[in-house]
């Protein structure tokens, strides 16, 4: 497969060889090129990208912009900011020719075999697939215990019904119909999913831009997306993080279990309150 890789680092160093290491055993399965962009980095991440990009295809491009650094939070201004970082390195990656592009955010680890798991529900009808992000956090919703770590980007995922994923859960859908498909291995189709490790046509890629008006900047790209084929999430294909652990508060999670309880009670959060919360 002819691959592009886009990527955002910044003040990665402590990371980044487990980041190359991952990227390396995709060379040795499909003709990748890069697209890395980087800013504002304290740390020796410009030096070890430059490194690693001597004689391999792609761009890497690097700026000064004197901007803030956030953690992983929701604040607007970083939303904001990563939409303006994923479209500078995006018009760049625009020369790009491959048939499928890999939007990897760089703290992501994955195996040698996420691409082709998700490339073998690429059918003619698929614009974009996403695989199953786990991070450093137990799942709180099932009873008993099941052990298995939750699915962390629920921030970016949207069921059909446009609604958030749910939180500290290994299966992070409301709906019986999807939380069966997920926990059976079989693709669902989302209105927006993102998880750290996307792989896009490049040509839909190229029609897309991302955006933020205080929310998720992948919920509007995915928007666009969708204009092109469907999105699914593909819970086959798992990819790993970490995250600063948060305890959720039992009030939350008791919210939580009420809304999977009650269609009813799901379908008022959803027309009064989903835009924020959980």
């Amino acid at each position: 497969m002819r691959l592009s890789v886009i990527s955002l680092f910044r003040d990665s160093a402590s990371y980044i060889h487990d980041t190359f290491a991952n990227l390396a055993a995709l060379e040795r399965q499909h003709d990748v090129d890069y697209y890395f962009y980087e800013n504002d980095s304290a740390d020796e991440t410009v030096a070890l990208l430059r490194t690693w990009m001597t004689n391999r295809p792609g761009t890497l491009v690097s700026e000064r912009l004197g901007r803030p650094r956030f953690s992983q939070t929701t604040e607007p201004e970083r939303l904001t900011a990563m939409a303006d970082y994923r479209n500078r390195i995006l018009r760049t990656a625009r020369q790009s020719r491959s048939e499928w592009t890999l939007l990897l955010d760089s703290d992501v680890s994955f195996s040698s075999t996420t691409i082709d798991t998700l490339h073998a529900h690429a059918d003619a009808s698929v614009a974009m697939l996403t695989p199953c992000v786990e991070y450093n956090v137990a799942c709180h919703m099932c009873s008993p215990t099941c052990g298995r770590r939750a699915y962390y980007d629920t921030f970016a995922l949207r069921d059909r019904a446009n609604r958030r994923g749910q939180s500290f859960s290994c299966n992070p859908f409301w709906e019986a119909d999807d939380r069966d498909a997920w926990a059976a291995g079989h693709p669902v189709e989302v209105h927006c999913a993102f998880a750290g490790a996307a792989l896009i046509r490049t040509h839909v890629l190229h029609q897309c831009v991302w955006d933020s008006a205080g929310d998720c900047e992948h919920v509007p790209f995915a928007g666009q997306v969708r204009t092109h084929g469907r999105i699914l999430a593909v819970p086959a294909a798992r990819v790993e993080t970490t995250a600063a652990a948060i305890a959720p508060s039992p009030a939350f999670l008791r919210m939580q279990h009420d809304l999977m309880r009650n269609p009813l009670l799901r379908q008022f959060w959803t027309t009064r309150n989903w835009g924020s919360t959980p």
